[in-house]
C-alpha cells in the first residue's frame, strides 16, 4: 500500500510540477509579445493610414464605396479605439440614410451599438438595437444582432453583478443566445461558439468546453475571435477550481489580443487577479498596468472601473500601510505608558508642592495654546501638502500626457515624412496658454483652501487700494506674490521663479503694495499669516 500511495504522490507531483513548467512557459510567451507590441500597433496604424488614403480619394458621389471603406475603418477601430470605432459607425449610419439602404442602416447600427457595449454604454447599445427590425435582416445579420443582444445583457450581468437583477439580465442573454443558435450556419464558427456560450451561461462546463475546443480545431478562426473563444474557457476553468489551466487560457487569450491590437479585453485584467492571490505580485503588477492602460487607451469606462477594484499594487501598498500603522500603534502605546508614569509623577510632585499649583497651571495652559497652535498650523500645511501634492500630480500627467502625444504625432509625421506637419504640431504649442492655465489651476486651489484671503487682505488697505479678482475668478499679481508667501515661499528668488518676474520687479511689487498699507511695513507679512484656511 506504501508503494502504491508513493506512485500516486510522485504522479502528482509530475503532473503538478509539468503543469507550472507549463504555465510558465506561456507568460514567458506573453511578456515576449507584450515586448514586441509597438510592432503589431505599427501594422495596425499602417492599415489604417492606407485606409484612410483611400477614403480621401473615393469619389464622393459613388456611397457603397464609401460605404465600404468607412466599414473596413471601424472593423480596424472596433475594440482598438473608442472615439475613432464611434466615429465610423455614425459615417456608415449617415451613408446609409442617404442611400436609403435598409440592409445598409441595419448593419451600421449593429456597429454602433458594438462599440457602444465595448465602452460600457449598455442601455445606448440595447436603445440603438431596439431600433433594428430583425425580421428584415438575413439570417447572417440575425445572428450577429441576436449575439450583440444577448452580450448587452450578459455584459450587464457582470457588472450589475448582484442578487437581483444579475439572473434576469443572465437569463434575457440566455434567450438571445438560443435566437442567435436558431439562425446560426451549421458550416459557421459563430453558431458553435454560441452554443459554447449558451452551455457557459447556464454552468454547464463540460458541454461548453468541448464546444469551445470544437471551434478552435474545426474551424479557421481569426486571433481576436480566438482571444475570445481562450477567455471563454478561462472562465470554464475558473469555475471548476482548475485556477493553472485558467491561467494559461487567459495567457493565451491576452497573447491573441495583443498581436491583433485588441484593447477593449478582459484577459490581461483576470489574469492579473489570478496571479495577485496566487502571490505573484510583480507578474500580476505588470498585467493589470498594461490593462489599465489598454482599458483607457480604448475607452472602456466598465473595463477601468472593474480593473481598479483589483489593482493587486494598490492592495500591496494597503497591506503595507496597516503593518506600518500597527508598527506606530504599538510605538504610541509606549509613549502613552510612559506619558502616564509621568504625568502620575507631576501629579504627586504637584501635590506635594501646593506653593508651585499656580506656576505648573500657567505653565499647563500654555503649553496646551502652544500646542493647539501647532496642530492648527499642522493642520494647514498638511492640507497645503494634500492639495498641491494631488494638483502637481495632475498637472504632470497633463504635460506627460501632452509631450507623449507630441512625441507620437512629430514620430509619425517623419516616419512619413510629413515635415510640415511637425511645424503645425509645435505650433499648437502654447507657452503663454500653458502658464495662465498654470496660474488658473494655483488660483483655484490656492481659494479653495484660503477662501477668505481676498478679504483678509483687502482689510489691510483703504477702499481705494483694495485689489479684487477677475470676472473668471483669477488674482492679479499683487494677490500671488502674497497668496505665495501665505503657503510658506517667502524668497523673492522663487517667487520670481514662479512668477516669471524678474527679482527686482517682485521686490518692487512687495514694496509698492506694503507702503500703501494701513499696517507697517515691517507687520505687513505677519498680518497676510494671519489669514486662516478652511
Amino acid at each position: 500500500m506504501r508503494l502504491i500511495y508513493l506512485s500516486i504522490f510522485i504522479f502528482i507531483s509530475t503532473i503538478s510540477v509539468a503543469a507550472r513548467q507549463s504555465v510558465d512557459s506561456i507568460l514567458l510567451k506573453l511578456d515576449e509579445v507584450i515586448e514586441n507590441r509597438q510592432t503589431y500597433y505599427d501594422e495596425k496604424y499602417k492599415t489604417i493610414e492606407e485606409l484612410r488614403m483611400k477614403l480621401s480619394k473615393a469619389d464622393d458621389q459613388d456611397q457603397l464605396l464609401l460605404y465600404d471603406i468607412n466599414k473596413a475603418l471601424f472593423d480596424e477601430y472596433g475594440s482598438f479605439i473608442y472615439d475613432s470605432a464611434f466615429y465610423y459607425a455614425n459615417q456608415m449610419l449617415n451613408i446609409a440614410c442617404k442611400s436609403n439602404n435598409q440592409e445598409m442602416i441595419s448593419v451600421s447600427k449593429m456597429k454602433m451599438s458594438f462599440v457602444l457595449l465595448s465602452s460600457g454604454m449598455f442601455h445606448e447599445a440595447l436603445d440603438t438595437l431596439n431600433t433594428i427590425i430583425p425580421d428584415e435582416l438575413s439570417d447572417l445579420k440575425k445572428v450577429e444582432y441576436f449575439d450583440l443582444k444577448a452580450r448587452a445583457y450578459y455584459d450587464m450581468t457582470e457588472y450589475a453583478n448582484d442578487p437581483y437583477f444579475a439572473p434576469i439580465y443572465n437569463k434575457k442573454g440566455n434567450e438571445f443566445t438560443r435566437k442567435a443558435i436558431q439562425y446560426g450556419d451549421p458550416e459557421s464558427y459563430q453558431k458553435w461558439a454560441s452554443i459554447a456560450l449558451y452551455n457557459l451561461r447556464r454552468n454547464q462546463l463540460d458541454s461548453a468546453l468541448f464546444f469551445y475546443r470544437k471551434v478552435l480545431n474545426d474551424f479557421d478562426v481569426s486571433l481576436h475571435q480566438k482571444a475570445m473563444v481562450y477567455a471563454a474557457m478561462a472562465v470554464c476553468s475558473l469555475e471548476t477550481g482548475d485556477t493553472v489551466t485558467a491561467v494559461s487560457y487567459y495567457a493565451e487569450s491576452a497573447i491573441n489580443d495583443i498581436k491583433s491590437v485588441v484593447t477593449e479585453t478582459i484577459a490581461l485584467r483576470n489574469l492579473a487577479n489570478i496571479l495577485f492571490y496566487q502571490g505573484k505580485v510583480k507578474e500580476a503588477h505588470k498585467y493589470i498596468v498594461l490593462a489599465n492602460k489598454d482599458a483607457g487607451f480604448y475607452g472602456a469606462r466598465q473595463r477601468s472601473f472593474q480593473i481598479s477594484g483589483v489593482l493587486p499594487i494598490i492592495e500591496g501598498e494597503k497591506l503595507g500601510l496597516i503593518e506600518n500603522q500597527k508598527k506606530q500603534l504599538e510605538f504610541y502605546v509606549i509613549i502613552l505608558a510612559l506619558l502616564s508614569l509621568l504625568i502620575i509623577f507631576s501629579l504627586v510632585v504637584i501635590f506635594k508642592q501646593l506653593t508651585g499649583l499656580k506656576k505648573a497651571r500657567a505653565t499647563i495652559i500654555e503649553a496646551n495654546n502652544n500646542l493647539k497652535s501647532l496642530n492648527d498650523t499642522l493642520k494647514e500645511a498638511n492640507k497645503i501638502k494634500e492639495e498641491y501634492i494631488a494638483y502637481y500630480f495632475n498637472i504632470s500627467t497633463n504635460y506627460v500626457d501632452k509631450l507623449e502625444h507630441l512625441k507620437e504625432s512629430i514620430s509619425r509625421n517623419l516616419e512619413n515624412k510629413r515635415y510640415s506637419n511637425i511645424d503645425q504640431s509645435l505650433s499648437k504649442l502654447s507657452i503663454k496658454k500653458e502658464r495662465d492655465q498654470l496660474f488658473h489651476n494655483f488660483d483655484k486651489i490656492f481659494l479653495s483652501i484660503f477662501p477668505d484671503f481676498v478679504d483678509g487682505f483687502n482689510a489691510l488697505f483703504e477702499e481705494e487700494n483694495r485689489v479684487y479678482l477677475s470676472e473668471n475668478g483669477a488674482m492679479n499679481t499683487d494677490l500671488r506674490i502674497f497668496a505665495l508667501i501665505r503657503m510658506g515661499i517667502f524668497e523673492n528668488e522663487k517667487i520670481a521663479r514662479i512668477l516669471n518676474f524678474s527679482i527686482n520687479t517682485i521686490y518692487s511689487y512687495k514694496n509698492r503694495i506694503k507702503k500703501r498699507s494701513l499696517v507697517p511695513n515691517n507687520e505687513f507679512e505677519e498680518r497676510i499669516m494671519e489669514i486662516k484656511s478652511v
